[in-house]
């Protein structure tokens, strides 16, 4: 949503009515913390996507599609025409250009002769929304159907002096991670610039780190990433921040 800023996210909340007026588009909404009635100057409506393969005539070379559309790969790109790669939204996975341009280097270096694969612990995901929203790896319930011991730990940006010192202090960043273990499962982050804090969790999710490898870092004070560590020192009892 464009124009007047929201200031917060709208959870449980679904839009009831668009109205067109001379001053905006009239938005009402319905739920259990709705608010009144908005005007906004634009509304963009989301539905999903699917892929665009009909009609490219795949059958006819043995190239296979699942029930959605999407065109099947194995970890190197190929179709079930091994001559034939595919890689993007037409493939199975998340619909980000950061996965196809990775899933792309991959390819490109099999069909070069290079021993390569396509095997990411985790692709991370950003709605660039204010505030933005920014996740990687396994939420609570994906871990749990996992059958682990599964331990979060919430650390609130309102007791980020950087969060604070920037107006904003609506901001959260949550570790999610294996009771046992202690390896860090998933990370959600909500607040400014989620997507660019999103990329430290994904290293040390790729790197198979635990929380105490995560809160021993030496992040510069203040800043919005050091809420990662914070959240580490959180889940471990040893946090001086709160």
């Amino acid at each position: 949503v464009y124009g007047k800023r929201l200031h917060s996210v709208l959870l449980e909340t679904k839009v009831t009515s668009l109205e067109p007026l001379a001053e905006g588009i009239r938005v009402s909404f319905e739920g259990k913390k709705a608010p009144e009635p908005r005007i906004y100057d634009k509304v963009l409506v989301s539905i999903g996507r699917r892929p665009a393969t009909e009609g490219l005539g795949l059958e006819n070379i043995g190239v296979e599609r699942d029930g959605r559309g999407f065109i099947l790969v194995n970890g190197k790109r190929q179709t079930s025409a091994e001559h034939i790669y595919a890689i993007g939204d037409v493939t199975p996975g998340p619909m980000l250009a950061h996965k196809a341009v990775r899933e792309g280097k991959v390819a490109a270096e099999v069909i070069s002769g290079k021993p390569s694969l396509f095997d990411p612990l985790c692709i991370p995901g950003v709605a660039y929304t204010d505030p933005e929203l920014a996740w990687t790896g396994l939420t609570e319930k994906e871990a749990a159907a996992e059958g682990r011991e599964v331990g979060t730990a919430v650390f609130p940006w309102a007791a980020s002096g950087r969060s604070l010192s920037l107006g904003r202090s609506e901001g959260k960043t949550k570790v999610i991670y294996d009771g046992e273990t202690k390896r860090i499962l998933g990370v959600g982050i909500v607040g400014p610039h989620a997507g660019e804090l999103i990329g430290e969790a994904v290293a040390a999710m790729e790197m198979g780190a635990d929380l105490e490898d995560l809160g021993m870092i030496i992040h510069a004070h203040p800043t919005l990433s050091e809420t990662l560590g914070m959240a580490a020192e959180l889940a471990e009892g040893v946090i001086t921040d709160l």
